[in-house]
């Protein structure tokens, strides 16, 4: 069982296609018993997630930070909020807690999550991917730009060193399941 972070949108005004999706990666992260530390929020696919591995067995843990919770953002699905002191602690409680991390479409606190993620992954702080789930095509423009980067060796490597985009949620957790019997086999090796 992993612990897995989730970024995604707060919006609560998206195509259906975003809550289908988002609802359909929860219940496979629910059935397989994994726990997820998403932003906690009762918003968005943000909400879409949680409820749904929450009825499909698995542990939602909500990070927010102090201002968001007394505002009354908190998701009534989770089964336990995580106070931070700001953004910046909420990122990185997330970081320090999951195992891996997925991105669904979201806006400009989404990408903050991956780019922050992704950077300290960059400089050793953390060995731990990022599936970026690209349905519709969403992260298209970022995976170009990540492969511009990678060309002109700004970021090396980006895609081998934890930035994997994936077409769907089916894609998306077959490479999860992989990568976490690969994590397996290296743990019982050692």
């Amino acid at each position: 069982m992993a612990n897995i972070g989730i970024f995604c949108s707060a919006s609560d005004d998206l195509a259906p296609i975003y809550y289908e999706q988002a609802h359909k990666l929860g219940e496979w992260i629910g059935k397989n018993r994994h726990t997820i530390y998403y932003g906690g929020t009762h918003q968005g696919l943000m909400e879409a997630v949680a409820s749904s591995v929450n009825a499909n067995g698995g542990t939602v843990i909500g990070v927010m930070p102090q201002f968001m919770y007394d505002n009354g953002l908190a998701s009534n699905c989770a089964d336990r909020i995580i106070v931070t002191g700001d953004m910046v602690e909420r990122k990185n409680t997330m970081m320090e807690k999951s195992d891996l991390f997925i991105a669904l479409p979201g806006g400009f606190g989404t990408l903050d999550e991956i780019f922050h993620v992704v950077a300290c992954g960059q400089v050793g702080i953390h060995k731990k991917p990022v599936f970026l789930l690209n349905m519709n095509n969403f992260y298209g423009h970022l995976i170009s730009l990540a492969e511009i980067m990678r060309e002109e060796r700004f970021t090396p490597k980006m895609f081998q060193q934890g930035l994997i985009p994936v077409d769907n949620v089916d894609v998306c957790v077959s490479k999860i399941a992989e990568w976490l019997c690969t994590l397996a086999d290296t743990k019982i090796k050692k």
